[in-house]
């Protein structure tokens, strides 16, 4: 009876164990949202995920494969009124050492105008972005999109997501989804 219980109390914890590692994994979902709205915000959304990738990791095709540049994809900002009024994105990069995420770089904003009918977009006001990458040091990069909306020239509004798809793509080679982060390199 005693080996049965003990039998048991294994397997239970390994199944308990086996759970555990399953909600640790790398991000597989699409973007995280880190602030959802600070103040007064219109609709917004982004596209990422393993089909629509939000950021773009490329390589060097000589040798090892560093990474050389991100492209940013842009959200979809709705504005907060029924006049057009300026809303507003860029993106930040972190870089990743085994201390922790660390901020790297921060994009200058480009603006359109919105309503709440008509949302700036990727050929509407806004654009692909790009971060050329030069340090061979970090293990990897993520991509943080901050989006804002303006009256009358004060920011009424505020908020933040991070992009958990990326697609990796070395030069001359095949493209291929990567969840969580650019990698420095390419294998």
């Amino acid at each position: 009876m005693l080996g049965q219980a003990a039998q048991r109390i294994v397997l239970a914890t390994l199944l308990v164990v086996s759970s555990l590692v399953v909600v640790t994994v790398a991000p597989a979902s699409a973007e995280t949202v880190v602030v959802s709205c600070s103040g007064v915000c219109g609709s917004w959304q982004v596209q990422d995920s393993r089909h629509v990738l939000g950021a773009r990791c490329f390589y060097t095709s000589q040798g090892f494969g560093w990474l050389y540049r991100i492209s940013v994809r842009p959200p979809v900002v709705y504005g907060r009124y029924h006049i057009s009024t300026t809303v507003r994105w860029r993106f930040v990069i972190e870089q990743t050492y085994s201390t922790g995420w660390l901020h790297d770089y921060t994009s200058s904003y480009q603006s359109a105008q919105a309503d709440l009918t008509t949302s700036a977009s990727l050929g509407h006001g806004f654009s692909w972005r790009a971060w050329a990458n030069f340090p061979k040091g970090p293990l990897a990069y993520r991509v943080i999109v901050e989006m804002q909306w303006q009256q009358n020239g004060s920011t009424e509004g505020y908020a933040k997501v991070r992009y958990n798809w990326y697609l990796t793509k070395s030069d001359g080679g095949a493209a291929k989804p990567s969840p969580g982060s650019c990698a420095n390199t390419f294998d």
